[in-house]
């Protein structure tokens, strides 16, 4: 389907590596959402060992949902270990600021860092499509703030889990990337895409 649609980008998780097959850029994510979900730790070697042995055009560094400390510490750690065991970085890494926390984790990144991931957004964007108003007031809010910071740093950030078409249409134009999950809505949630 997607190739369909003409998509040659993918983001895939080390467990869905096999997805990617076809496309002319894939970029790999660590699976922090599938691991803040079902729980389980990532083991930052062993996919720093997956991200090098494949051709990607950029990897996420190994971030943890909603612990920023720990997220930067694996961040240094993967950082290391690219400079330990190869003379010139093999794979593009970009480190990944969760929203909602410490802005000084964001700051430190744009200094270390041409593309920033933004992550912890999964939830936000589908407040959007509550028909709840006060959650949708609060997906909205934090839409026109993430707007706000991809005017000030125009094509600097990758958007993880831009699950909301309000929010995927003006954030192309701003951001560097996005992924969305939006092409796995007809099997989640039983719709039928029709192409004309």
């Amino acid at each position: 389907m997607l190739k369909r649609a003409s998509v040659n980008q993918v983001l895939v998780n080390p467990t869905k590596i096999h997805l990617s097959q076809g496309f002319l850029k894939v970029a790999l994510d660590s699976n922090a959402y599938y691991h803040f979900r079902y729980g389980g730790t990532l083991d930052v070697i062993r996919y720093m060992e997956i991200a090098v042995s494949g051709n990607y055009a950029w990897i996420s560094a190994p971030d943890v949902i909603g612990d920023p400390e720990t997220t930067y510490q694996n961040w240094l750690t993967a950082r290391r270990w690219l400079k330990q065991n190869f003379e010139s970085s093999p794979v593009r890494m970009i480190p990944v600021w969760g929203w909602d926390t410490p802005k000084k984790f964001l700051n430190h990144y744009l200094q270390h860092s041409r593309i920033v991931g933004i992550g912890g957004l999964v939830m936000l964007m589908r407040q959007g499509k509550s028909k709840n108003l006060e959650e949708r007031a609060i997906a909205y809010k934090m839409l026109r703030q993430l707007k706000a910071l991809c005017q000030q740093y125009p094509q600097w950030f990758h958007i993880y889990g831009c699950n909301w078409t309000v929010a995927l249409n003006p954030l192309r134009s701003l951001a560097y990337s996005t992924d969305s999950s939006l092409a796995w809505d007809g099997a989640r949630y039983g719709l039928i895409i029709l192409y004309p």
